[in-house]
């Protein structure tokens, strides 16, 4: 929820406009490395707080805008919320990572008929 307020240097407003950018994007390989940045709008440039969350459950260690974690694991897979505050409001925004194991790779498949002998499958 966003508490809005008129642009006024007398008045704090609530941030707006949160956002997480996860780098790198899209499914990480296990071991890899993640850095989730929450990005919020703060009109009057008041002291912001950070939580972030994992499933729901508070990252009790995590208070900056930025969460860092080296060697992902599948565990490490879920949805991350930032939520920032400030003494007038809160907004919050989420993110999904997913982590697949290295043993996981895409291969592609041919069939091959060889004559009377059978069939032949190849994978690459």
């Amino acid at each position: 929820m966003f508490v809005t307020c008129p642009l006024n240097p007398d008045k704090d407003c609530s941030p707006a406009d949160v956002a997480v950018r996860a780098t790198p994007s899209g499914p990480l390989v296990q071991g890899a490395n993640l850095t989730l940045q929450c990005l919020a709008v703060n009109p009057t440039h008041s002291s912001l707080s950070y939580q972030w969350l994992k499933d729901g459950q508070l990252l009790a260690e995590e208070a900056s805008a930025l969460l860092v974690r080296s060697a992902v694991e599948e565990e490490d897979s879920g949805v991350y919320t930032c939520r920032v505050s400030n003494r007038v409001g809160e907004g919050e925004a989420n993110v999904t990572v997913t982590v697949i194991s290295k043993e996981w790779k895409p291969c592609h498949a041919s069939i091959c008929m060889a004559g009377h002998n059978g069939i032949n499958i190849q994978y690459t």
